[in-house]
């Protein structure tokens, strides 16, 4: 299936807008602005309390991302909030995985500069809203992890920054999704 979508939708690079419709009904158009790799998370200079599951001592990848709202609901509960894991990081083994329909982990958003309220489990961490005809930017960010050993050969994973690509659609069910080559720009 991600190797059709990408047929289908084409790579897109940064600077160039990507819209996407989520199966909650909003549509959403996101555009990478620039991407930086740090040396360790706290190079951001920012508190420890930003940053949520999924830091290591490796290299840090942020994403400068514009989010606008192109339509959607109006606001009811807690439930109708936008939310940041609508995106996910590829690195090339990752990409190569979800072409060939191969499983592979997904890579986890420790940093979201937008981040709603958090319960005392970091729930809702991963939360913003915008209003129809709304944007902003955010800040996006995930930590490369050490290489997993073991018997078998395991799933690849973020365990390296070697031709990524920022993946925007619902993770949990394959939706064809939209594909920015964060190593090129327009």
């Amino acid at each position: 299936a991600a190797a059709s979508a990408l047929e289908e939708n084409g790579m897109k690079k940064i600077g160039e807008p990507v819209q996407w419709t989520n199966p909650r009904g909003p549509v959403m158009e996101f555009t990478v602005q620039k991407v930086e790799i740090f040396d360790h998370y706290t190079d951001l200079g920012l508190p420890e309390s930003e940053f949520v599951y999924g830091t290591s001592d490796l290299p840090f990848i942020l994403v400068e991302l514009k989010i606008k709202k192109i339509s959607g609901p109006d606001w009811e509960d807690e439930d109708d909030n936008d939310n940041i894991t609508n995106i996910q990081l590829y690195n090339k083994s990752m990409l190569e995985a979800a072409a060939n329909g191969e499983n592979f982990l997904s890579s986890e958003i420790c940093y979201f500069s937008g981040h709603g309220e958090t319960d005392e489990n970091g729930k809702g961490y991963e939360r913003y809203w915008l209003d129809p005809g709304e944007e902003t930017v955010f800040q996006v960010g995930w930590c490369v992890h050490e290489p997993i050993t073991g018997r078998g050969k395991p799933s690849p994973y973020l365990s390296d920054t070697e031709g990524l690509v920022l993946h925007i659609g619902s993770s949990s069910n394959y939706d064809g999704g939209k594909y920015i080559d964060l190593t090129t720009s327009s």
